[in-house]
């Protein structure tokens, strides 16, 4: 394929266009699915083996995702300054492998992550030992219980797996069984503290939060995504009543505050930020970066 060189090639050079007209290309090329070697755009050095058919991981930069560069930048704002990054829903890595680089790929210890799709699992522990990334990688779900539970493997597309039903109706799904447990155990049974904890599992985030219970204390930024289900169940709202922290819908690079869990979603935007830290503590934080923390506007209903 004529647009396999460019995929290990310097960052620096995988800018926006051609990141798109490469992709466009290479979809309209029909072959099979194969494993191609990519640095993710994220630093020249890293190989890591990826699927053909995800372009965005395979010819551009992070900073290309609309939807996920703000969260991503975050994150790795955010485990410079904690003790330990953990990854709920890692899929491919791409929030591993971004602060993996950024914290210095040697500390990779400092990180924790969950993949139940044993597909997506077995590439990431094998892609994480190619770049000696030592980073504890869980096969294993996380809910509100410690046990066994039901994922919905997702066939259609595996960035849609999940314990929740949510994808069920729209996409080919396998249910699997699959062993779980609670942030709350796994903290403690690891003694990690300050943690930047990133959530995206596709629907069943209220799950995982109800497991963070009697360990929330050990959390310094919380950022997850909110889809359907979670809105459904005003699951901001929730956060906040029984943390008392502060709450910040994920506009790209905007924080926008939300007092009682209400916001304004704007395509393609579903992640927020939770945090004990108050809006000047964070803008003081971000000085210097692309991030504008908005001054919050007059309560609301949730939506």
């Amino acid at each position: 394929m004529p647009t396999t060189r460019f995929v290990t090639g310097p960052v620096r050079f995988k800018s926006a266009w051609p990141y798109k007209a490469i992709a466009a290309l290479a979809s309209r090329v029909t072959a099979p699915r194969t494993l191609i070697e990519t640095n993710f755009g994220i630093a020249t050095e890293i190989r890591a083996l990826v699927p053909s058919d995800k372009h965005y991981l395979l010819y551009g930069r992070p900073d290309h995702i609309e939807h996920e560069r703000g969260t991503l930048d975050l994150a790795r704002t955010f485990a410079r300054h904690s003790r330990a990054f953990v990854d709920v829903g890692a899929n491919e890595g791409l929030f591993v492998f971004s602060v993996a680089s950024e914290i210095g790929l040697s500390q990779g210890a400092r990180i924790h992550a969950f993949e139940p799709d044993i597909d997506l699992y077995n590439r990431l522990k094998l892609n994480l030992s190619r770049n000696m990334i030592g980073a504890k990688l869980n096969q294993i779900a996380v809910c509100d219980r410690i046990g066994r539970q039901t994922f919905h493997r997702n066939l259609n597309n595996d960035l849609s797996g999940s314990l929740a039903k949510y994808f069920t109706e729209s996409h080919e799904t396998i249910a699997v069984g699959i062993d779980t447990t609670t942030l709350s155990n796994y903290l403690v049974a690891n003694d990690l503290t300050d943690v930047c904890l990133k959530i995206d599992v596709e629907g069943a985030g209220s799950l995982a939060w109800a497991g963070t219970e009697g360990a929330r204390d050990r959390i310094s930024w919380l950022l997850i995504e909110i889809i359907g289900p979670e809105v459904a169940e005003n699951l901001p709202r929730r956060i906040l009543e029984e943390t008392g922290w502060s709450a910040y819908y994920i506009r790209d690079y905007e924080l926008v505050p939300s007092i009682a869990g209400e916001f304004d979603y704007r395509a393609p935007f579903y992640n927020w930020l939770f945090c004990p830290a108050d809006r000047n503590q964070l803008t003081k934080l971000l000085t210097g970066s692309k991030f504008r923390v908005l001054e919050p506007a007059s309560s609301k209903e949730a939506r």
